[in-house]
């Protein structure tokens, strides 16, 4: 499997809108062999390959979580239990 550097920005940019690692093979347009070893990447987590998927992710966390801040410091209770959440999840 060889991709190109606008491959790379096409995996990041759907994992950011957050497609499935098959998806993204098929928008891709790889062959059967191809999409089973993408696939593989992700799921093993290595690789160019997963590394791009995981930037992407990461962006659109990133930011949904910038919203929630913003909405939990607007006093919105169910936003504000999902910060709660979130720093319980990154202490343990």
């Amino acid at each position: 499997m060889y991709l190109q550097e606008e491959d790379f920005k096409s995996i990041e940019e759907m994992a950011e809108l957050f497609f499935s690692p098959e998806d993204i093979a098929d928008n891709l347009e790889m062959n059967e062999e191809d999409k089973e070893q993408f696939c593989s990447k992700i799921e093993l987590k290595t690789g160019k390959e997963y590394i791009a998927f995981r930037k992407g992710r990461l962006i659109t966390e990133v930011e949904l979580r910038k919203a929630i801040k913003m909405a939990a410091l607007n006093g919105s209770s169910p936003a504000q239990n999902l910060m709660i959440n979130f720093f319980k999840d990154s202490t343990t």
